[in-house]
């Protein structure tokens, strides 16, 4: 078996992926039809700046409530998270042309010759799983606040700006595939 046709097979699942991706996100397509890929790319960016506006507005009040208390041994961490969403919020919020450059993938019929699309359903259900569990640790670390848990509250921050490392590197590799298309094409 050649290596893209097993490559396609391994691959198979990503249709999951992209189903899923379809029922959770308002206008959804995907990017094989040329049409489309506008518009999933403006509805994934859209969906994902909506979610880490809400989880930097929740990490907010977690950064707030460190220094009120004088927390200062984890406020230094809570700060470089908080970085890091806004860097998150910015590569999402940020215009196509300043994200992407003049990269052809939205401009160009037949792109499955150059580009294995599922790798973009991976990119960004992957990006999506780690979002919710982001949300969930936000959630852990206002709860250890309420308690003082401090140990806890440092170790949660620690595996929270993990995950959002991770969410980034997600994101940033799926624009810097984008943005260099037209690179694979000439």
């Amino acid at each position: 078996m050649s290596f893209f046709k097993r490559k396609k097979k391994e691959i198979q699942p990503s249709s999951i992926a992209h189903n899923s991706l379809i029922k959770i996100i308002p206008n959804y397509r995907g990017y094989e039809i040329l049409n489309n890929r506008k518009i999933t790319d403006e509805a994934i960016r859209g969906y994902f700046a909506s979610l880490i506006l809400d989880l930097k507005n929740k990490f907010t009040k977690i950064n707030t409530i460190l220094l009120t208390r004088k927390m200062l041994n984890v406020w230094n961490l809570s700060s470089v998270v908080l970085k890091k969403l806004e860097e998150i919020n910015v590569l999402m919020t940020a215009s196509m042309d300043d994200v992407y450059g003049h990269s052809t993938f939205f401009d160009s019929e037949k792109i499955e010759d150059w580009i294995e699309v599922s790798v973009f359903y991976v990119l960004e259900t992957e990006s999506l799983s780690f979002i919710n569990q982001i949300q969930q640790q936000i959630d852990e670390v206002l709860e250890y606040l309420q308690h003082d848990k401090i140990f806890s509250i440092e170790k949660s921050l620690l595996d929270l700006k993990k995950n959002i490392d991770e969410v980034y590197y997600l994101l940033h590799d799926r624009a810097e595939l984008i943005s260099s298309f037209e690179i694979m094409i000439v």
